[in-house]
């Protein structure tokens, strides 16, 4: 069996009842504000008094050149590292090439005095 009471509220569900309402308010008053603050930054930051006072806040810093210095050197570090990495590899290859093509050359030399016979079988420990 249910209890249906459809008298007034007692005092403790009219005080739940208020607090829930006040909660849903604080919500939607934080949304709005929440929202507000958020076009104030974006309208205070896109005033060009703004931009030109960040510029030469950055131009006047050492420590804004100093980090961009360290960032660049560091970077060129890098990337020379791996330049020097690339230039061997690509050495090494050409000094086989070399010894390669070189010992071809030789023995194309030392195949000059050769002479083949063709047709004639040979015999076992002939020389």
């Amino acid at each position: 069996m249910q209890n249906l009471n459809h008298g007034p509220p007692s005092p403790l569900q009219s005080s739940v009842i208020k607090r829930a309402k006040s909660l849903d308010n604080t919500r939607d008053s934080n949304e709005m504000t929440d929202n507000n603050l958020s076009q104030i930054i974006k309208d205070t930051f896109s005033t060009p008094i703004f931009i030109e006072q960040l510029y030469n806040s950055l131009v006047n810093s050492d420590v804004f050149f100093k980090a961009i210095e360290t960032v660049v050197i560091s970077t060129c570090k890098q990337q020379q590292e791996q330049i020097n990495g690339l230039t061997v590899e690509l050495d090494r290859p050409k000094s086989e090439e070399k010894v390669s093509s070189h010992l071809n050359d030789l023995e194309q030399y030392g195949k000059r005095k050769d002479l083949l016979i063709y047709g004639i079988p040979m015999k076992k420990d002939e020389n």
